[in-house]
Formats: structure tokens, sequence, C-alpha cells
């Protein structure tokens, strides 16, 4: 069934904060022409009553054209395929495809005809046993020199500072100077 609420959120039990539910998440998208919609999700297209999916053969002429416009990935967000992407022959198929098949276990080769869905564990990539095969790394190039402090000697107060920081100083010099002749010219007002 169709729904409209294609980002269900749950509250995080670490933050406690909502978040999107991406396991349960149902994306969508309207393709409409001359007062004609249909919204495709989860691989499954329905009319404006969204009760039901419909057929294939009863989509409208219009539909296979604007749904290949879509961008690839959001076509794989909708999870329906192009009637062109779907493998016709085993020779549509990558050539080392048969014989992995043929390589699989009899209990997996019934699962995957059956059209089961297959859960396959994520396993962390594991270091080759021969150590031929291993793709050397280069060291890690050697930190750079650190710049030699330099000093700089001022001719206004006759501080000795760090040339990092003498910018910093003859700006507080010009500072002084202007507070200076505020002070001045408020006395002078002032008098």
């Amino acid at each position: 069934m169709f729904t409209w609420k294609p980002h269900p959120t749950v509250l995080d039990p670490r933050t406690n904060i909502a978040k999107i539910d991406e396991k349960n998440a149902k994306n969508f998208v309207m393709l409409s022409s001359a007062g004609e919609t249909v919204y495709v999700q989860d691989g499954r297209c329905y009319f404006g009553d969204m009760d039901s999916p419909c057929s294939e053969d009863r989509l409208p002429g219009w539909f296979w054209p604007s749904y290949r416009q879509l961008t690839p990935s959001a076509r794989a967000a909708v999870g329906l395929r192009l009637p062109e992407d779907a493998a016709k022959s085993l020779s549509d198929l990558p050539s080392d495809f048969l014989d992995t098949f043929k390589s699989l276990p009899e209990h997996l080769k019934r699962q995957l005809a059956s059209s089961a869905p297959v859960e396959v564990p994520l396993e962390a990539p594991r270091m080759p046993q021969d150590e031929s095969s291993w793709v050397p790394v280069s060291a890690p190039s050697p930190p750079p020199e650190k710049a030699k402090v330099t000093i700089w000697d001022c001719p206004e107060c006759g501080d000795t500072i760090s040339l990092r920081v003498k910018g910093v100083h003859i700006a507080a010099h010009r500072r002084e100077q202007i507070n200076e002749r505020k002070r001045a010219e408020k006395a002078l007002i002032h008098g």
C-alpha cells in the first residue's frame, strides 16, 4: 500500500532526538501528464486511488519515457527498474556470473531461485595471507621543519619581539597614539 510518509522518524536511543529511520524509508516519485498521475514507490506503480498497485501493462504510454528522465539514484530510491535494465538472457549477465552461481552451495542456489531475500552479513575486509600480494604503503612524509623564529626590535618602545606578533605590536602602538590624541583633544575642549 502506498504511504505518504516517506521518511518515518525514530528516537535515537543515545541522544533522544528524532532521526529518519533509514531502514523503513518509503521514497516515492510522482509523474503526471495530461491530468493523469502515476506514483512510484517500493518498485510498484499506483494511480490516484493508491490502494493497490497497478500492473505494468496498465501504465499509460507516457510513463516509461518520463520515468527514463529520472536520475539513476532517484529510480534506485523508488525501486522500479527500467524494462531495458532487466537481464533478458544469459548473455546479458556479466561473464563471470554463471561461474559464480555454479560455485555457490546448493542451499544458496535454492534461495536465489525462489527469489527469497538473502541477508549477507557485512564483514571487514581481511588481509591476504600471501604477503606477495600486499600493496606497499609509502612511509609517511616527515613533518615540515618549524620556521625559525626571528626577532624584531621595536623602534618606538625598544621591545624585542617575535616577527609573528610584529603586526599586533605595531597596531597596539597606533591604538595608543589614537587614544592619546583623543585625550589631548578632550583636554583642550574641557580645558
